[in-house]
């Protein structure tokens, strides 16, 4: 998630990486932030991934494993609409407004990550026979 992020950013096709958006939630302010700052952001994020992935481990039992991409793929998207409404419900400095690409560019690395989330999970689930 944070590789596609980056990426983007390098490539101009993003406003705000994910690394950045952890900062403006944790700091509440905008970038840049100094190397400490964006390093204690990361590990901020990976941990909030990490969460959302145990979430969605957990919710796979109540749903079946059947079509697990698509699911994983529609859990990417549903957290990135979410996350998105909040920040602009309670108007987060530094997160409104967006450009188009910011928007398009962390959808696709919400979709990436909830695909690759639902394969992980997959194998996970087949290697220790807990699939429904």
């Amino acid at each position: 998630m944070n590789i596609i992020s980056f990426a983007f950013s390098y490539f101009d096709l993003t406003t705000l990486n994910f690394v950045e958006w952890a900062g403006i939630v944790i700091y509440g302010n905008v970038p840049p932030f100094i190397f400490a700052e964006m390093i204690w952001a990361f590990i901020a994020q990976i941990f909030f991934a990490g969460g959302l992935g145990i979430v969605f481990i957990y919710l796979v039992p109540q749903v079946t494993s059947k079509n697990l991409l698509f699911k994983g793929w529609f859990y990417g998207g549903m957290v990135w609409f979410i996350l998105y409404g909040i920040s602009m419900l309670y108007e987060v400095t530094g997160t409104t407004p967006l450009p188009l690409k910011t928007s398009v560019s962390d959808f696709v690395g919400a979709s990436i990550y909830g695909v690759i989330l639902a394969e992980v999970s997959k194998r996970m689930l087949k290697k220790f026979e807990l699939t429904s």
